[in-house]
């Protein structure tokens, strides 16, 4: 019993220390967008107007804390609400998204951009389509690829721990349906350090310490009264 509470105690901590290394976050298109940019309405004119750099209003983003590494950026849904976004109210599914460093107070400044061309009458299909991918900031972005958002990866870097907020090119919100998924996996020079929640249920860690000294503490007094 008290190898297995060491041992347990012991797996616990380590997986408390772990980096996480992928994270999938799901972008409503009728909940997070932006506005402004250098024309007024850069968000909602696709990638090639989100230059680095400009500012932007953010639109309750979906924020990510990353520390410094290389990493990845891939579709994270081909089927469901989240493989593609409508907008303006008509048939066609598009899919792209934007990304700012957080400014905390409202705004941001874009740091990467990136989509697929075209659009298509259904979500799946927008997902599942071929075509080109375009990542990075600036005008024209470079295509990065082809087969379409399932086979989307660009990467980026990050030199210093960093908040990121992620939302969908558009900042008329009120027409928008579905949204857009991404997998962000960091693949080389990854934190070591990143702290990731203990599977444990209840008291977590501590409890789980506390609870197995408890019982080898009663189990000794249990062995003293036996010898008695």
């Amino acid at each position: 019993m008290r190898l297995l509470c060491v041992l347990a105690s012991a797996a616990l901590l380590l997986a408390a220390t772990l980096p996480s290394r992928a994270d999938t976050i799901f972008i409503s298109a009728t909940v997070s967008g932006c506005s402004g940019g250098i024309d007024g309405q850069a968000c909602s004119n696709g990638a090639d107007h989100m230059f680095a750099g400009t500012p932007v209003n953010l639109i309750s983003p979906v924020t990510l804390t990353l520390g410094p590494g290389t990493y990845t950026i891939t579709n994270g849904a081909l089927t469901g609400d989240y493989s593609a976004w409508r907008f303006n109210g008509g048939n066609n599914w598009a899919w792209n998204f934007g990304i700012t460093t957080d400014n905390n107070n409202g705004t941001g400044n874009v740091f990467f951009a990136g989509g697929s061309e075209g659009s298509t009458s259904s979500q799946s299909a927008m997902a599942n389509s071929t075509g080109t991918n375009f990542g990075g900031p600036g005008t024209p972005l470079a295509p990065i690829g082809t087969g379409g958002p399932s086979q989307y990866s660009a990467n980026f870097v990050l030199a210093a721990t960093t908040k990121l907020d992620f939302f969908v090119l558009d900042y008329d919100l009120s027409d928008n349906l579905g949204g857009v998924a991404l997998t962000v996996t960091c693949v080389s020079d990854c934190p070591t350090t990143a702290p990731v929640p203990a599977p444990v249920v209840g008291a977590g860690i501590p409890g789980l310490i506390l609870a197995c000294g408890g019982l080898l503490g009663w189990m000794r007094r249990r062995k003293q009264d036996a010898t008695v």
